[in-house]
């Protein structure tokens, strides 16, 4: 049993780190890239290594950013690591899911897990 579960944890990691390239990694050193130049809707991700919740929505996450990646942006900011986001956006819990469109100036925060296709109802609203 303890075999099984391990290995189906190094598939699931191995899943995430090869969708790697969807998902950014934001720091308070690039946020302000992020802030003054996004020209189009954003999906922060606040999460923690410790964190299982988080482990556990961070494959839903990575698909999601696969699947719309030339429709929006997908960042991931490790909380621990960078105080001053987690201030700017108000994060008092992880994971934390912070939505948001420069265009029309509407966002979306969400904390806890949820599905796929909440997440996407949720992208979906602000974009429009």
């Amino acid at each position: 049993m303890k075999k099984l579960f391990l290995s189906l944890i190094i598939v699931l990691s191995a899943f995430c780190f090869a969708k790697a390239d969807d998902v950014k990694i934001l720091t308070d050193a690039t946020r302000v890239e992020l802030i003054n130049k996004a020209t189009r809707t954003y999906v922060i991700d606040f999460t923690a290594t410790w964190c299982g919740p988080c482990r556990m929505f961070a494959p839903i996450y990575h698909e999601l950013a696969t699947e719309m990646k030339n429709k929006v942006d997908f960042y991931t900011v490790d909380v621990d690591r960078n105080k001053s986001l987690c201030t700017t956006y108000r994060v008092q819990a992880v994971p934390t899911i912070v939505i948001y469109n420069p265009v029309n100036k509407k966002s979306k925060t969400i904390t806890g897990v949820v599905d796929k296709a909440t997440l996407l109802g949720e992208i979906n609203a602000v974009m429009k």
